[in-house]
């Protein structure tokens, strides 16, 4: 039925399909008998070690393998815009820690359209990750499915962007740090922004958001409203540079502070917010983004915490089928409220990640990278992890 369905065009891919994020020219590709879709079957093996597959205070040593497959189907012929659909299934295996091993998934869909002066994005995805809750130990199995709305026009001077999303987490274990239900959250928020525009892509505008969290009755925090307001500033620096500047000011509200309980006593909490991206694509296939910024997040506590995040990516282009990238990030995080008789918790995070990429030949490409990541905590318990791999991931 599907060798019916699909044939081989005459002709090799030209766009790069983005696996596991490994950017990877398709060996060919797979048309729909009506030639209104591409097809590119996905497939990656991969083995590593992992100094500490727990994320938790006290490691141990091990080794893994990881199988991954997917398919990717993107539409053809519309100047206008496209629809791109995307699956992955992984498997990863631990030598010893067999707690750990884990089936995920990754499931998305992206419609994009683009006018003379407007253009816009409807988007969704269902995943499942063993990706951990940023401000405790321990990784742990969750879902996640969101939503999300993005449109900008554009009249002769000005423009009107604005964005809609609903974002659904869903942890499937309880840690030794909170239970299954304590990080559920639904979210709903959306944001406007007009702005008027200047020469060479630069602008000038207001950024207003609003959003909602709702929370398991049986959770230990309070679920409630948020706003902020951001005067947002692009300049174009020399050819290709781009500085995004935004300033201003966020609130939370909670539901209802709970009595009696330190951990829950704040109902209100402000902070100043503060974000600042500069991005340098100095030539084709090289960039690198530069990005601070500080505001309120989910804490230790069952309220708020100010954050601020510092963070380095890149991506280096070596040679025609030789590519490097980089990520390097630093955090801090500080509890609104207390957590114990201790005081406030104060994080102090840092990520380091290093991987290079070379095409063998078209469709095939193989990848090793290593990773550090740790965090120092004053109140709670700290760790450390080492983590690498090697990869062979392949796209029809």
């Amino acid at each position: 039925m599907l060798a019916g369905c699909l044939a081989a065009a005459e002709t090799e891919a030209t766009e790069e399909v983005l696996f596991k994020g490994f950017p990877l020219r398709p060996w060919a590709d797979l048309q729909g008998s009506d030639a209104a879709f591409e097809f590119h079957p996905l497939a990656a093996l991969g083995t590593g070690g992992d100094s500490n597959p727990r994320q938790s205070p006290s490691g141990s040593n091990d080794t893994w393998a990881q199988g991954t497959v997917g398919l990717q189907a993107r539409s053809l012929g519309s100047e206008g815009g496209d629809l791109v659909l995307g699956f992955e299934l992984g498997r990863k295996l631990y030598a010893e820690t067999s707690d750990r091993n884990a089936t995920t998934y990754d499931g998305s869909i992206a419609g994009t359209w683009r006018g003379t002066t407007a253009q816009g994005q409807i988007a969704a995805s269902w995943v499942r990750d063993d990706a951990p809750v940023r401000a405790f130990p321990e990784s742990t199995l969750r879902d996640q499915q969101d939503a999300s709305a993005t449109t900008s026009v554009d009249f002769r001077r000005w423009r009107l962007s604005g964005d809609l999303s609903v974002v659904r987490t869903d942890y499937l274990e309880s840690t030794p740090h909170f239970s299954d239900v304590d990080q559920d959250t639904l979210r709903a928020g959306a944001s406007v922004e007009p702005a008027l525009l200047g020469a060479d892509r630069s602008l000038l505008g207001l950024r207003v958001g609003a959003g909602q969290t709702w929370r398991p009755d049986d959770a230990s925090r309070s679920g409630g409203w948020d706003a902020a307001a951001e005067v947002h500033w692009r300049h174009v620096i020399a050819e290709r540079s781009t500085l995004d500047l935004l300033a201003g000011g966020q609130l939370r509200v909670y539901q209802d502070a709970t009595a009696g309980d330190v951990t829950n006593s704040d109902d209100q909490i402000t902070a100043a917010t503060v974000h600042a991206v500069l991005t340098w694509p100095w030539e084709e296939g090289s960039q690198v983004v530069l990005s601070i910024g500080q505001g309120l997040e989910d804490g230790t506590s069952a309220n708020a915490a100010t954050a601020l995040d510092a963070m380095i990516e890149g991506r280096l282009r070596l040679a025609d089928r030789w590519s490097a990238t980089l990520l390097a990030a630093r955090w801090r995080t500080e509890d609104s409220g207390a957590v114990s008789p201790a005081g406030r918790e104060h994080l102090n995070g840092r990520r380091c990640r290093l991987a290079s990429q070379y095409l063998l030949r078209q469709g095939l490409g193989l990848r090793a990278y290593g990773e550090y990541s740790a965090i120092d905590a004053t109140v709670g318990d700290s760790w450390e992890r080492w983590y690498a791999g090697i990869e062979l991931a392949a796209s029809l």
